[in-house]
């Protein structure tokens, strides 16, 4: 008996009055508290104009670097520590400056704090109560420290024992804020990070990427969009004075492209040390949280970014016009819980968005357009 395909037309007719569905229930989810972040932004820039004066104090090469503290974050990470802190220990011991290296301790309940006692007692460990995450335990660190410069350094970071001198040399340039290091992958593992960090703001979403090194191509203190918080060095002092990495990130992303967004703003460049390189034991720390958990913060500190930090008109108008479509997309692809849930938790925060945002304008100095103008075309497609 032959048998014949079932007719797709009705198939398809289904397949495409769901999606409408979806988008409709996305438009009647979201609009309403698109329009009220929309509000809420206008008016807080109504109340905060900007401000001519730059958020640090000006930089011009002076200021003798005299001290290094490498500060190298672990939360339940011993294991990798005993793996890359040897080479941390040894770079430190080669920097053009003295050196010393600090472990803060995000509340382990491993054998991290009896481990670093025995086999490195050299080292200055910071051990706090729990784990704060990322963005405050780092902050806790350099609050800590007493050297002029800090080098924030992941915990699954094996360092060439050359890598602290380019970053000192490159803080010396004009007008720099921070350093960075070029990151390699293991063999075999695609090469998602560079330190070539690059930026654009395309249909309503800003985009962030690390743009493809070959060799040694990319000329060392290359202007970059941000420092990548796991391998940067900063004056301890200029941190300070811009806040640190902002709590409204917290527990971890986007903190490091806010810190150095607000930097720019305010008329400093961040730099690519190309020769100081560190390789990078990919997310050896955030693969022990779900997948879905971590893509939900990720995305929901993307929102937060901007309503803390584009103050462009169209920019905002074309985020918040384009939120529903971005979100039908997000349904389909990771479903409800990231989607959604990444939108109602960045509205949970977006009082602190409000004030960052207002401190933000007044400490700014250049428009985003002129900060991500010169990035748009490296790497973005």
């Amino acid at each position: 008996m032959t048998t014949f395909p079932a007719p797709r037309f009705g198939h398809e007719l289904f397949s495409r009055a769901s999606s409408v569905a979806v988008f409709l229930l996305a438009c009647l989810l979201v609009a309403p508290l698109a329009a009220g972040v929309g509000f809420a932004l206008c008016v807080s820039d109504l109340y905060s104009p900007r401000a001519r004066r730059r958020p640090v104090p000006a930089m011009s090469g002076s200021g003798q670097i005299g001290s290094v503290e490498i500060i190298v974050l672990t939360w339940n990470g011993a294991d990798l520590l005993r793996k890359c802190l040897p080479s941390v220990v040894d770079a430190a011991s080669r920097s053009p400056v003295p050196a010393t290296v600090m472990v803060v301790d995000n509340g382990s309940i491993d054998d991290t704090i009896t481990m670093l006692a025995t086999s490195f007692p050299a080292v200055r460990v910071l051990q706090l109560p729990e784990n704060f995450g990322f963005v405050v335990g780092n902050n806790r660190g350099v609050e800590a420290s007493l050297a002029d410069v800090v080098l924030l350094l992941n915990n699954d970071m094996l360092v060439d024992k050359d890598f602290v001198a380019p970053l000192i040399e490159a803080l010396y340039h004009p007008d720099t804020f921070a350093s960075t290091s070029q990151i390699i992958m293991r063999e075999g593992v695609r090469r998602e990070e560079t330190g070539l960090t690059t930026g654009a703001f395309q249909f309503g979403r800003f985009q962030v990427v690390h743009a493809p090194i070959a060799g040694d191509a990319v000329i060392d203190q290359t202007p970059v969009l941000y420092a990548g918080g796991g391998s940067m060095a900063v004056r301890r002092d200029q941190f300070l004075s811009m806040g640190g990495f902002c709590a409204l990130y917290r527990p971890i992303y986007w903190e490091d492209v806010d810190l150095s967004y607000r930097a720019r703003k305010g008329g400093f460049q961040v730099l690519l040390a190309s020769q100081s390189k560190v390789l990078h034991l990919h997310r050896s720390t955030m693969s022990r949280f779900p997948a879905a958990k971590v893509q939900r913060i990720v995305r929901r500190n993307e929102y937060l970014f901007i309503w803390a930090n584009m103050h462009d008109s169209r920019w905002l108008a074309s985020h918040l016009v384009l939120l529903p479509l971005h979100m039908v997309r997000e349904l389909r692809a990771d479903g409800p819980a990231v989607a959604v849930g990444a939108f109602l938790m960045a509205v949970a925060r977006l009082h602190e968005a409000l004030t960052a945002r207002i401190d933000a304008r007044r400490h700014s100095t250049m428009t985003d357009r002129a900060v991500v103008g010169r990035f748009e075309p490296r790497g973005i497609g």
